[in-house]
């Protein structure tokens, strides 16, 4: 059971406050009581469910904010969680993920952020009898982009690590027997023979050694095989001439943003699938972000070719 924490002593009262900290509150209040604040929170729950320790017999208060760390205390499954906020839109934010984590499985809760998935296998033009390799398939989602085409492939193979992910994707291709889910690390899987296409769908940027997985598509494409990716962009500094050029602020944003969910854009991606493959398409574009009225994010879009 959580217990009560000693406040200290020494806690900022109100007469304490300098005329810059009135002026700062002021400030505060204003925006705080006409927007949206806080869209995502940026604290450890980790942390928290450790030094709680909330159990079965706990009941949580939790200042809304964006309502992550409230649905963290829930997975605790205590007696009843209380989010409370003095301002309405963030209650609101809540409710709205509350509706979406109800209503939206993994994969339609995903589609909105994951642009250009269905763009990269039609840009890959997989013909009839090819052995495919999805590295990273995580849900399977990615091989229905390939629509009637599917059965006419003469294997598919969906690897990935995670096994919650991979029962979802062996669910999804039980209707098809040329496909097959595999438990395996993008860098090491080896297919028995050579294949014609391999596809990595915003999985890239979520392996470590992702320049071993890319090595690894080129040793099992036969030559003149296909590779594609599609995944989350920040560019170099000083892209080659032609390619966009992302300002200091934007690559140190969006990097910072995705490597607290273990996401790791980076603007070595384009640059090293282009000295190993030949490249035929390179789209560089960016999406809208849930939840964040005109925020962009950068995506980009390889295909290439073995030599």
């Amino acid at each position: 059971m959580a217990h009560a924490v000693a406040l200290p002593e020494n806690i900022l009262k109100p007469d304490d406050l300098t005329l810059l900290d009135r002026i700062d509150q002021k400030v505060f209040d204003a925006i705080y009581s006409r927007s949206l604040v806080y869209n995502t929170c940026w604290e450890d729950p980790a942390v928290d469910r450790q030094a709680l320790a909330i159990g079965p017999e706990d009941t949580v208060l939790v200042i809304t904010s964006a309502g992550c760390n409230a649905l963290d205390y829930a997975l605790c499954e205590p007696r009843r969680v209380h989010a409370v906020d003095a301002n309405p839109r963030q209650t609101a934010l809540l409710e709205l993920k509350l509706a979406a984590i109800r209503h939206l499985d993994f994969d339609r809760f995903r589609e909105r952020l994951l642009q250009g998935r269905r763009e990269l296998i039609d840009q890959m033009d997989i013909a009839a009898g090819s052995s495919v390799v999805e590295l990273g398939c995580g849900t399977g989602r990615n091989v229905e982009f390939l629509g009637e085409r599917l059965s006419t492939l003469a294997r598919v193979e969906l690897v990935d690590l995670c096994a919650p992910l991979l029962e979802r994707a062996r669910l999804r291709a039980a209707g098809w027997p040329n496909v097959h889910v595999i438990a395996g690390d993008a860098t090491s899987h080896a297919p028995a023979d050579a294949v014609d296409a391999v596809y990595c769908s915003y999985s890239l940027s979520m392996i470590p050694d992702w320049f071993d997985a890319i090595d690894n598509a080129l040793r099992m494409l036969r030559p003149g095989g296909v590779v594609g990716v599609v995944d989350f962009h920040v560019s170099r500094r000083d892209p080659v001439a032609g390619r966009v050029r992302h300002g200091a602020a934007t690559r140190a944003f969006w990097r910072t943003w995705f490597e607290r969910d273990g996401v790791f854009p980076s603007p070595d991606h384009l640059p090293y699938l282009s000295r190993r493959f030949d490249p035929v398409v390179i789209r560089e574009s960016s999406a809208s972000v849930p939840y964040l009225p005109g925020v962009r994010v950068p995506w980009y879009l390889f295909v290439g070719r073995k030599a």
